[in-house]
């Protein structure tokens, strides 16, 4: 209504008839100003859309609950939190919705709420969502029970899964770190360490409540070289978002400096500022110690721990090229133990093993500081003597070294007397290689054997003429191939596992007009010697090729047979094996599966890239690789893996004393397990009793051969034997 000023105001009137003072009805009108209450209605109905708008649009679900967990009333916007919409939620039981490890928890939490004590702290709980997935969800609750606008418990809702699986992967990480034997710690850029693990604690020698402020690893950490390592550059690498690791020692509590692998890793601010640096440490004293083993391993003997023959002709060379700077006399002591044999024959290999480390240590007790004694193989131990005063220095060495088996030697019990050979060669002032000067001195010790053994002889010029005359049985063998002397027989080799003949090892042999006939070893050791073991050995792997096809034509049984061939080291380095193969092969109609190249253990410790190239060839060819008498010491493990042959033998004088010498029993064992964990087959060589046999089947050998199971044959009688097999 519009007042006479001519506002507009809200009114409230009412009306009633009267009757009387005027003809006809009368109806009296009374008018009230209601402008406050209207628009006092107006505010109210107003803020209450924007509250419903508010929470509505908020990010939190508001919901009430009554006394008893019936859901009253809930917000829009709890469809995406649960799925459910509004009307689906009222009047059911908001406990149905909280898992059942979390509903005991939920339900004292209401009876605080209804006794009036009320729940001050968020609870976290899992809800179950209406496609039956369960959600974290933080639960805030206000009492409003005895409010008589709300009669229940207004309950806010927040999804906090993010944050729980943020913590659960806090807590996991501080739950790993705490069991971990790696050093964690955790800084401040300022150096304050905010964080030590229980293994870094114990290290550092801090108990588990002691405080961290004033600890400070920049002391204890010491570069591999001894020196403060260069934080700064450790810094620079943070900060260009990278994780550097390297190699430091730390103090541990007791003092001990310990090796460590270390790592850094930067953690920063969401805006990028680098805040905190953790450092995770692995000790490394076990990996150097492993290190330092396999180091030791390769180049020391296993039996003495002397040097082995690798690392004396190290040794040795370095030793030359010092004597070629300083004008001084290097000698070199060639030493064969006389009549060892018989110690292995009557005592049993095991003696004739604590014989040699005995006589190992008597060798190093007559050394001087700085000379060298090592195992050169077998029963041979090598003295290196540097900055020696000529010839006469050389002979007080060889004295002191036969003086050192004047006593006898005791073996379990058993007592023994020992004598040694000794051949010594010198050069002045390095004039001589390595090579040469054991080649010297190693003559000098079969003059020494020649001469009555249990003495020493100096080398002479008179020697390599002795050796000259070895050209003429050279000479004489190289005839032999042109006349045909050279003939070829096959040693069957049995599978253990199924005890069929498997296939056969060839043995050269030169039948000599008028003179004995030299077998497999001494024709390779001559043809060696005198430049015939190319030649000779493509005549050999023609042959066996050729024997192979005749074989197979006759013979149905010889069609999954194998050969093995024993080549030279020479050959191996020459690398005309794989190109005879190349030829005889195809012209043979063999594919080289039915082929094994046998190589001697020590030419594979050598580190002669052409034999590596060669056995790659062979490989290439499908030839299968064996190597041959395992066990003398000179190739590691390590190399034997990355060559990957196909058969490891085990060397006849470990065989000898199988079912009757535990230790031969042993090494065996020993040799079988590293062909079968490098993935090769092991084969035993000069087996001629059951009982050895039967050990080797107990050990899991795969392959053996020997007397036992047949002696060589001859080419022709091969079909035969195979179809009896």
């Amino acid at each position: 209504m519009r007042t006479a000023d001519g506002t507009w105001v809200w009114v409230e009137s009412l009306s009633r008839p009267v009757s009387g003072g005027t003809p006809g009805p009368t109806t009296v009108f009374s008018l009230r100003d209601a402008t406050a209450r209207i628009e006092a209605r107006r505010a109210l109905h107003e803020s209450e859309r924007r509250f419903r708008t508010v929470v509505q649009h908020s990010y939190d679900v508001v919901a009430v609950v009554g006394p008893d967990a019936t859901v009253r009333w809930a917000t829009e916007n709890v469809t995406g939190l649960l799925g459910w919409a509004p009307e689906e939620l009222v009047g059911r039981n908001g406990l149905d919705l909280v898992h059942p490890d979390h509903v005991g928890h939920m339900v004292e939490e209401l009876e605080r709420f209804v006794g009036g004590v009320g729940v001050p702290n968020p609870t976290p709980v899992l809800l179950r969502r209406k496609d039956g997935s369960w959600l974290w969800v933080e639960i805030v609750g206000t009492d409003l029970l005895a409010n008589p606008d709300v009669a229940g418990i207004v309950l806010s809702l927040r999804d906090v899964s993010a944050r729980v699986a943020a913590e659960q992967d806090r807590q996991r990480f501080v739950e790993i770190c705490d069991l971990s034997t790696d050093l964690v710690g955790t800084v401040e850029l300022g150096g304050g360490v905010v964080y030590l693990n229980p293994a870094g604690r114990r290290f550092f020698g801090l108990g588990p409540d002691d405080p961290l402020e004033r600890f400070s690893f920049r002391g204890l950490i010491l570069s591999a070289d001894g020196t403060q390592p260069d934080f700064s550059e450790l810094a620079a690498a943070l900060a260009r978002n990278e994780s550097p690791t390297w190699e430091s020692r730390m103090r541990r509590a007791d003092g001990v400096l310990v090796p460590f692998q270390n790592m850094l890793i930067g953690h920063r601010e969401p805006d990028g500022r680098l805040r905190y640096v953790t450092g995770v440490s692995r000790d490394l004293t076990e990996r150097k110690a492993a290190e330092e083993r396999l180091q030791f391993a390769a180049t020391h003997d296993w039996l003495t721990s002397l040097p082995n023959r690798a690392l004396l002709l190290d040794r040795l060379g370095h030793a030359l090229a010092r004597a070629r700077r300083s004008g001084r006399a290097v000698a070199v002591l060639f030493c064969d133990l006389d009549n060892f044999k018989d110690v292995n024959d009557s005592l049993g290999h095991s003696a004739g093993d604590r014989l040699l480390q005995d006589v190992a240590a008597r060798l190093q007790a007559q050394l001087r500081p700085g000379d060298t004694v090592g195992r050169f193989g077998g029963d041979e131990f090598l003295v290196l003597c540097e900055d020696i005063e000529g010839v006469e220095g050389a002979v007080a060495v060889a004295k002191r070294v036969e003086h050192a088996f004047a006593s006898p030697f005791d073996l379990d019990g058993d007592e023994v007397y020992m004598s040694v050979s000794i051949g010594v060669a010198t050069c002045a002032a390095g004039s001589a290689d390595a090579d040469t000067l054991v080649r010297q001195a190693d003559l000098a010790m079969y003059r020494a054997k020649e001469h009555g053994r249990h003495r020493y002889e100096l080398f002479d010029a008179s020697m390599s003429v002795a050796a000259t005359s070895r050209l003429d049985v050279g000479t004489a063998l190289h005839h032999a191939l042109e006349r045909g002397e050279l003939e070829l027989s096959y040693e069957p080799v049995a599978d253990l596992r199924s005890g069929a003949l498997a296939g056969f090892e060839a043995h050269l042999t030169w039948q000599r007009p008028a003179q004995p006939a030299l077998a497999d070893e001494e024709v390779l050791a001559v043809a060696e010697e005198t430049g015939l073991a190319v030649p000779i050995g493509r005549w050999v792997l023609a042959r066996v090729c050729h024997h192979l096809r005749d074989w197979r034509q006759r013979s149905p049984a010889a069609a999954g047979a194998f050969v093995v061939v024993a080549v030279s080291g020479r050959q191996l380095r020459d690398g005309e094996i794989a190109t005879t193969l190349r030829d005889v092969l195809p012209a043979a109609g063999l594919d080289g599966a039915q082929l094994y190249i046998e190589v001697p253990e020590a030419v594979l410790a050598s580190d002669a890239g052409p034999i590596h190239r060669t056995l790659a060839d062979l490989r290439g060819l499908g030839v299968g690789l064996a190597v041959g008498a395992f066990g003398s010491g000179s190739c590691s493990i390590g190399r034997l893996r990355r060559l990957r042959p196909g058969v490891l033998k085990v060397e006849r004088g470990f065989v000898d004393g199988l079912g009757s010498d535990p230790a031969d029993t042993e090494i065996a064992a020993a040799v079988i397990g590293i062909a079968h964990a490098l993935g090769m087959l092991a084969c035993a060589v000069g087996v001629d009793a059951a009982v050895q046999r039967d050990e080797l089947v107990r050990l899991g050998c795969d392959r053996a051969q020997g007397p036992l199971f047949g002696q060589p044959v001859a080419a022709q009688q091969v079909p035969a034997l195979l179809a009896t097999a």
